[in-house]
């Protein structure tokens, strides 16, 4: 996963496992974690892509709550298919990278 900068709206991509299709799926959580700082984004927050993958944007908002102190963000998805079973994807790791001028522009 790519370095998350600060005050920017990057793109996160999800690629799905290929026995869940997008039709199986209730519902599906993006968490990122920081040093106690924590959002989620749900499937309501995603689109399709033309490949198959899901993604969702980060706000500016969201990424000036990361901090580019050098600690790590955490990021993992949860899905639960309308079947009711659940999965978790391993927890990915990332950092923030930082900017000059702090603030939405």
């Amino acid at each position: 996963m790519q370095k998350l900068t600060r005050g920017t709206t990057p793109k996160i991509f999800i690629e799905l496992p290929p026995e869940i299709g997008l039709a199986d799926i209730a519902e599906l959580w993006l968490t990122l974690s920081q040093k106690g700082e924590q959002f989620t984004k749900s499937l309501n927050d995603m689109t399709l892509e033309s490949d198959g993958r899901l993604s969702v944007t980060l706000s500016q908002t969201e990424t000036l709550r990361l901090s580019d102190c050098g600690e790590q963000i955490r990021v993992q998805a949860r899905i639960r298919t309308v079947s009711g079973e659940a999965a978790a994807t391993d927890i990915i790791m990332t950092s923030a990278g930082s900017i000059l001028k702090d603030g939405e522009i």
